[in-house]
C-alpha cells in the first residue's frame, strides 16, 4: 500500500501437521498449499489483465506524494549517538527514501544539530507517505476500534533527535551509508576512557569483558588531558580502562580495544594523567568496575497463556543481535533445579508465571537479595510485585481496573454490546514522550532527558515509595500518537512506566512495557542493557553514595 500497489492478505487456518481433526472435520496441509497456489495464480491474473489501471493508479501515487509532501524538510541525527543515527539513515535509506546532507549546523527548539552527523529530508518527494509515517504524531481517529498499534513512528523508536522546518541548508543527496570512522586512537601508557553515549558502546563493554578485560565505570563526571582531544569533559557512564591490573599486556589490550570498537563510531581516548583538571580524578571509588553479565530468562510454549515468546524474541535481538550477549533460555517446567546463582541477571519478559512454585519465587527473592539483577517487563512486573519480588510500591495508589470504579452503580448491557462498549477502551499501542532520570546509572549514555515511551496495555506500575526509584514517567500532556480514551488519557497522565526496587544486595528493574518493542525501540532498549552492567549499583537512599 506504501509503494502505490494494492495489498491484499491471504489468511488460512493452520493445519498444524499433515492433517488434524477441526470442527468441520478433517482440515489437510495439502489443502492450505492449494489455495495457496490458486489464490496467487488469481493475483497475477488480475494484475496482467488490469495492468493499465494498476500501472495508471501507482504513477498517481507517486505524483500526488510529492504534492501532498508540499515544502519543507525534517532534520535529524545525534553528534553524541552516531550509532543510531546510522541504523536510522539505514532504514530510510533502504526504504528509497530521499536524504540529503546537511550543510551547515542547525538548531531549533533547543536541539542542535552538526553537519556532518545530522541529515534533512525533502518532504516533497515520491516517499513522502512512508516519510510521515516514519516520524507520525497523531491523536484523532475516525474509529476507535483497531486490530493493532495505534502508533507506529519508527522515529520516535530509534530514540533520536528530530525537527519539522520550513527551510534549512541541505547538500548532496545521501546515496549510501557513510564509512565508519576508523578507531585511530593512540596507544596509552596510563589509561583509556571510551565514551559511553554511542548506542553500540553496550556491544563495546561486552567484548572487553569478555576478553578478560577490567573496564570501569565512572559514576561521576570529570575533565581530563587526553591525546586525541586535548582536555576533555567526560559524562557519567564514560567507560575506564587502566593499564594496570590488567592480566594482559599493553600491546594486547589496544589491539582488544581496536577489536571490540572496530565497526562502530563509538569513540575512545588515551589519557595522559589520572590527575583530573574537573570532577572526580581517576583513582576514586567513584570508579566502579563492571563485572561480565551472565544472563538467562524463562520460556515456555508460546501463546498467551505462558510466556509471550514474542516477548523473548525482542529481548533476545537486542541482547543477540545488536550487542552479541548470550542469552540463556530455560524452560519454566525446569525452573526449580535451574543454577541460578550461574548468572548475574535474569530477565522475566512479558507472560503468566503462575508455574512457578512458591518455593522458586522465594530461592529467586534470595539470588536477587544476595546481589543478582532482576529485570521484568509487562505482565510479569504485575506478577514480580504480587509476589513479593518488589515491595516498595504504594498499593494505595494503583489505578482502578475495568470502565468503571468499583462502587460505582451497576448498569446492565446487552451481550452484543461488548466489542463496542470494551474496544474502545483497550490501550492498543499509543506513543507518549516521557522524562528519563539521567543522573541513575540505569540511563548512562542517554544525554536527553526527554524520551519517548510506547504504551501497548493497560498495566501501570504502582508508585513507587522512593521518590528516586521512578526512573522514566510519562508527561501527562504529552501524548504524541494514537487512540486513547479521554479515561485512559487520565489512567497514564504522569504515569511510571519504568522503576526499581532494592532488596538486599540486589536490584529488581520493572518496565511497564516492552523496553525493546518489536526490535525496533532503541531508546528504552538502552535501559535494559544498562541494567546488565550497572544494575547491581543502583543504590535506595540509605546506601547512597555521592
Amino acid at each position: 500500500d506504501f509503494e502505490g500497489g494494492v495489498g491484499t492478505t491471504i489468511e488460512v487456518g493452520s493445519s498444524q501437521g499433515v492433517q488434524v481433526e477441526s470442527s468441520l472435520g478433517i482440515h489437510k496441509f495439502s489443502k492450505n498449499l492449494r489455495d495457496h497456489v490458486r489464490t496467487s495464480i488469481g493475483a497475477l491474473k488480475v494484475g496482467t489483465d488490469k495492468k493499465d489501471i494498476f500501472l495508471r493508479h501507482q504513477q498517481d501515487f507517486f505524483k500526488s506524494a510529492v504534492t501532498k509532501g508540499g515544502n519543507g524538510y525534517i532534520v535529524f541525527g545525534s553528534y553524541e549517538d552516531k550509532g543510531a543515527t546510522r541504523l536510522f539513515l539505514d532504514n530510510l535509506l533502504r526504504h528509497k527514501i530521499e536524504v540529503r546532507q546537511l550543510s551547515k549546523d542547525f538548531s531549533q527548539n533547543g536541539k542542535q544539530f552538526k553537519a556532518g552527523d545530522a541529515y534533512a529530508i525533502p518532504l516533497a518527494q515520491a516517499q513522502w507517505r512512508l516519510v510521515n509515517a516514519a516520524f507520525d504524531e497523531h491523536t484523532e481517529f475516525a474509529d476507535s476500534i483497531f486490530m493493532d498499534i495505534t502508533a507506529w513512528s519508527t522515529a520516535h523508536g530509534f530514540g533520536i533527535p528530530f525537527v519539522r522546518t520550513a527551510s534549512v541548508g541541505v547538500g548532496e543527496v545521501v546515496s549510501e551509508l557513510p564509512a565508519v570512522a576508523s578507531a585511530d586512537f593512540k596507544k596509552s601508557h596510563y589509561a583509556y576512557a571510551i565514551d559511553y553515549s554511542d548506542y553500540n558502546a553496550p556491544r563495546v563493554l561486552y567484548s572487553l569483558l569478555d576478553r578478560g578485560v577490567h573496564v570501569r565505570a565512572a559514576f561521576k563526571p570529570f575533565t581530563t588531558e587526553t591525546v586525541e582531544a586535548g582536555s576533555k569533559a567526560f559524562a557519567n557512564g564514560t567507560l575506564f580502562v587502566p593499564l594496570v591490573y590488567q592480566t594482559i599486556s599493553a600491546d594486547s589490550l589496544y589491539s582488544a580495544l581496536r577489536l571490540a570498537v572496530e565497526g562502530t563510531d563509538v569513540q575512545v581516548y588515551s589519557l595522559k594523567t589520572g590527575l583530573s583538571q574537573a570532577g572526580i580524578d581517576l583513582g576514586s571509588d567513584n570508579l566502579r568496575e563492571v563485572r561480565k553479565p551472565s544472563v538467562a530468562t524463562f520460556v515456555s510454549v508460546g501463546g498467551y497463556g505462558g510466556i509471550n515468546w514474542t516477548a523473548i524474541g525482542e529481548i533476545w535481538h537486542l541482547l543477540g543481535y545488536r550487542h552479541n550477549i548470550p542469552l540463556t533460555k530455560i524452560f519454566s517446567d525446569y525452573a526449580e533445579s535451574a543454577p541460578l546463582n550461574r548468572y548475574t541477571t535474569i530477565i522475566l519478559a512479558d507472560g503468566s508465571y503462575r508455574s512457578f512454585s512458591k518455593q522458586f519465587v522465594e530461592r529467586l527473592r534470595q539470588w536477587v537479595a544476595d546481589g543478582g539483577v532482576l529485570v521484568t517487563t509487562q505482565r510479569a512486573s504485575q506478577w514480580a510485585i504480587a509476589n513479593g519480588l518488589a515491595t516498595h510500591f504504594t498499593s494505595a495508589d494503583e489505578k482502578q481496573k475495568g470502565d468503571k470504579p468499583a462502587n460505582a452503580e451497576y448498569v446492565r448491557l446487552d451481550y452484543a454490546q461488548q466489542r463496542e462498549v470494551s474496544g474502545p477502551n483497550r490501550i492498543g499501542g499509543v506513543l507518549y514522550a516521557a522524562d528519563i532520570d539521567i543522573t541513575n546509572p540505569l540511563a548512562y549514555g542517554i544525554h536527553s532527558r526527554e524520551i519517548y515511551s510506547m504504551k501497548s496495555g493497560d498495566f501501570v506500575l504502582p508508585r513507587p515509595q522512593s521518590r528516586f526509584a521512578s526512573l522514566v514517567q510519562l508527561k501527562g500532556d504529552k501524548q504524541l500518537g494514537g487512540y486513547l480514551t479521554r479515561a485512559n488519557q487520565q489512567k497514564l497522565k504522569d504515569a511510571t512506566v519504568v522503576a526499581y526496587d532494592k532488596i538486599g544486595q540486589g536490584t529488581v528493574v520493572l518496565f511497564s512495557e516492552s523496553p525493546t518493542y518489536r526490535g525496533y525501540w532503541l531508546s528504552t532498549g538502552r535501559i535494559l542493557t544498562n541494567a546488565l552492567f550497572f544494575g547491581q549499583y543502583v543504590s535506595d537512599s540509605n546506601r547512597y553514595r555521592p
